[in-house]
């Protein structure tokens, strides 16, 4: 299969995710007072556990773009999702059998969502 390239621009609404794609997502990684009422109470205690003030709002940043970008692809409430976590850490959606897969990864001050 070739590959193709194409530039960042802005997804369509809601996101519209085919069998052969993989959908990436660039944030930066800015915390605002709106994000943490999207995160669940085990996701805030983790931020609050983070040393850095720096990391915990990156994480905050991290975890509220990836709930607001799945619920997206869900068509639910960004707050609504439910997360299991792996020895690691590694979010994985709870209770819904068709949800898609994806992976999260953070650098610097920004953020990458991958969605299959």
């Amino acid at each position: 299969m070739p590959l193709t390239l194409t530039p960042w621009h802005d997804p369509p609404s809601p996101p519209d995710l085919k069998p052969e794609e993989v959908h990436l997502w660039r944030f930066p990684l800015v915390c605002s007072d709106s994000l943490e009422p999207l995160l669940d109470e085990q996701e805030l205690q983790r931020a609050k556990r983070l040393r850095s003030p720096d990391k915990a709002r990156a994480f905050v940043a991290a975890r509220a773009r990836l709930r607001q970008i799945l619920s997206g692809y869900l068509e639910m409430e960004p707050q609504s999702l439910l997360f299991s976590y792996g020895p690691a850490g590694k979010p994985a959606l709870v209770g819904l059998a068709d949800s898609p897969a994806f992976n999260l990864a953070h650098s610097g001050n920004w953020g990458l969502c991958a969605v299959v």
